[in-house]
């Protein structure tokens, strides 16, 4: 494009072909060499990354025996606890006949001895129960707090099955704890099947500080990039993890799970890290590991790193011979491309003349700014207008030249497009100068050679005239509905001022409901148009003072239809045909011309229909009496499956409180 506006760009010419093909070589030895290379970094990133996952693998499982081992360590602490006669033979007795008043009270406070005894000589163990076979508590260590339903029914699980179990991780006053449920079996039994059945479960509420530090914090295996928490499932789905401090339960996203179930990659924190992730045998709890991804990648850029000067050392030496070969024949042209750049300068100051000789001739106001908002260029029209010399302009905060909400306005629009937005064609009233105007305004960006906006284009263009011929027309055409409207109020005595009516309750409803200033008037002028078809049919059916037949009710409603070819040549820059034709649509199909029912009817054909009705039935008609408007109202709400409820509501706060007569039967 350039060479087609300028001529031949300047170019240098060797005269020979050994250098290129010497180019040519140097090209495809590039090529295959970072191939080669990218094979061998390939390979290699294959074997570390398989090194780092079996590490993981090793890892999660090292510290996921750790966690394993919880169990069986409070299985053999709490042996001489639930092997303890005196505990298994109140135990039983307590599950099978209950704790009344026969019990001695010196008996529980020994047993309360024992078990605030056992609690205080561990430091991990927050509180001890020794709970029912309906998981109640009928021994608890000094201070437990009371146990939930979902405890109780664990306990329930244990004392019913005989097989102990570790509980959730879960938040309480001593932080985050988790609970261990043992099964204590009778002293004395009547037959080994009762000996086997569990009499009572030994709960234990333990700190999970403890255990967590040793299965999760760093040190031994674990590199100080490198870190693991403890996952629990949610009930409803999702789950949580636990860190070594065990300081509380964190929501953890799906996609961390689903890139941890293949060693894959993840964001943690801001950083890209490895995931792996690995079940806890013979718990409901997961282990999750990751490790900073750039220490994976460490060794695969190294080797990148390697590869690629070896290349470019080899293309290096075939480079410098490249280098003398290009020298010696370029100092041969050096004199001949010199006179060729000095006619190619001319002729680019020549097209600058001739692009800034149309600009400075258009009408339109040209600026461009800087990203501090500084004119870097003005055409005459624009210097003209604010009463600067075009090169007086250069270098001034554009704000300074113009009117204060109009500078205003440019910095709001000159920030948008600096972020890469591009405004086309806004139409902005400009009253604060001598004379008002209307004006176009359109602003791109500016960008440089890496392609980011460094400053803003502004194209103003004067629409005044237009902007008034425009309003001409609107207010004719505005003209024009309002006289085919009073045309139907005087074919039907009856609908005298009903489109007005129906106006000012459809634009009262749309203002309400937060609609835009185009929606308003569109639907404005579809009610103002609403009853124009009824302008074709025989007086005779209009006047009718009795209700329709069926046939008659059919050739009525071909009004709409009629209505729409009515406006077919009008050239309405708003939606106003689709909105009218939805007017007796309802949205569980019943109504016509089309039949449409729920998406289909638009917002503002729902607004329109219960206004058309409203407006309608509270008016009185040739075959009945007016109603009033609360019964109206009443009606709509018994019908939601016809009319819009949220437009019912709206209306109902708007509506005149009208003194029509209910006319019985109606409905």
């Amino acid at each position: 494009m350039i060479s087609g506006l300028l001529g031949p760009l300047p170019s240098r010419n060797t005269g020979r072909y050994g250098i290129r093909s010497v180019i040519g070589l140097l090209v495809v030895l590039a090529v295959v060499g970072f191939g080669i290379g990218e094979v061998i970094v390939g390979q290699r990133a294959d074997t570390i990354l398989a090194a780092a996952r079996h590490r993981a693998e090793v890892i999660l499982q090292n510290r996921a025996d750790l966690i394993r081992a919880w169990l069986p360590r409070w299985l053999d602490a709490t042996a001489p606890l639930r092997g303890n006669p005196m505990i298994r033979v109140f135990a039983a007795t307590a599950t099978s006949q209950g704790l009344g008043s026969s019990v001695d009270p010196d008996l529980i406070a020994d047993l309360q001895g024992v078990l605030d005894d056992f609690a205080s000589r561990r430091v991990e163990v927050a509180a001890a129960y020794m709970l029912d076979a309906d998981g109640r508590a009928f021994l608890a260590s000094s201070h437990g707090p009371h146990l939930d339903e979902t405890l109780r029914r664990q306990a329930q699980d244990v004392t019913g099955t005989g097989t102990p179990r570790i509980g959730a991780l879960r938040a309480s006053e001593d932080g985050l704890v988790y609970d261990v449920f043992m099964p204590v079996f009778p002293d004395q039994a009547t037959s080994p099947a009762a000996a086997a059945r569990p009499v009572a479960t030994l709960m234990l509420m333990i700190r999970a500080g403890a255990g967590l530090a040793e299965a999760l914090a760093p040190g031994r295996t674990l590199e100080a990039d490198e870190n693991l928490v403890l996952l629990q499932a949610l009930p409803g789905g999702g789950s949580v993890a636990a860190n070594a401090k065990a300081e509380n339960l964190n929501p953890l996203a799906p996609a961390i799970l689903a890139s941890a179930s293949q060693f894959g990659i993840a964001t943690l924190q801001g950083r890209e890290r490895y995931l792996l992730s690995e079940p806890v045998p013979q718990t409901a709890w997961q282990l999750l590991y990751d490790i900073d991804a750039a220490s994976v990648r460490g060794d695969i850029v190294a080797t990148r790193l390697v590869v690629s000067l070896l290349i470019l050392a080899a293309l290096g030496c075939v480079g410098a011979g490249v280098l003398v070969v290009w020298w010696r024949q370029s100092l041969h042209n050096s004199l001949a491309l010199a006179e060729q750049y000095r006619d190619f300068a001319a002729r680019l100051e020549a097209q600058h003349q001739l692009l800034n000789s149309i600009n400075d001739t258009i009408a339109e106001e040209i600026t461009v700014v800087d990203a501090n908002r500084r004119i870097v260029y003005a055409n005459t029209a624009f210097a003209e207008h604010v009463d600067r010399d075009p090169r007086g302009c250069t270098g001034e905060a554009i704000h300074h030249l113009l009117t204060p909400e109009l500078a205003r306005r440019f910095a709001e629009w000159d920030a948008r497009v600096l972020k890469g937005e591009s405004m086309v064609g806004q139409l902005y009233e400009d009253r604060e100068g001598a004379t008002p105007r209307w004006l176009a305004i359109s602003k791109v960006p500016f960008t440089g050679a890496d392609g980011t906006a460094s400053g803003v284009v502004t194209l103003v263009r004067d629409v005044t005239e237009a902007q008034i011929v425009r309003e001409r027309q609107r207010q004719t055409m505005e003209d024009t509905i309002r006289v085919l409207s009073r045309s139907v109020a005087a074919a039907d005595p009856y609908l005298a001022n009903h489109a007005d009516r129906l106006r000012e309750l459809a634009v009262e409803i749309a203002r309400e409901m937060g609609c835009t200033a185009a929606e308003i008037d569109t639907i404005g002028t579809a009610a103002s148009l609403s009853q124009i078809g009824k302008i074709f049919l025989p007086r005779e059916l209009i006047r009718k003072e009795t209700r329709l037949t069926p046939d008659q009710r059919q050739k009525l409603n071909a009004h709409i239809d009629l209505a729409l070819e009515a406006v077919r040549g009008i050239a309405f820059e708003l939606p106003v045909p689709q909105t009218l034709e939805q007017i007796h649509e309802r949205l569980d199909g019943s109504g016509y011309p089309r039949g449409r029912s729920g998406a289909e009817i638009t917002r503002l054909g729902r607004i329109l229909a219960v206004a058309d009705v409203f407006a309608a039935r509270t008016a009185p008609r040739s075959y009945r009496e007016a109603i009033s408007s609360e019964k109206m109202l009443e009606i709509f709400r018994e019908h939601p499956e016809k009319y819009d409820l949220e437009v019912v509501d709206v209306l109902a706060r708007i509506a005149p409180k009208t003194a029509g007569v209910e006319e019985p039967g109606v409905v």
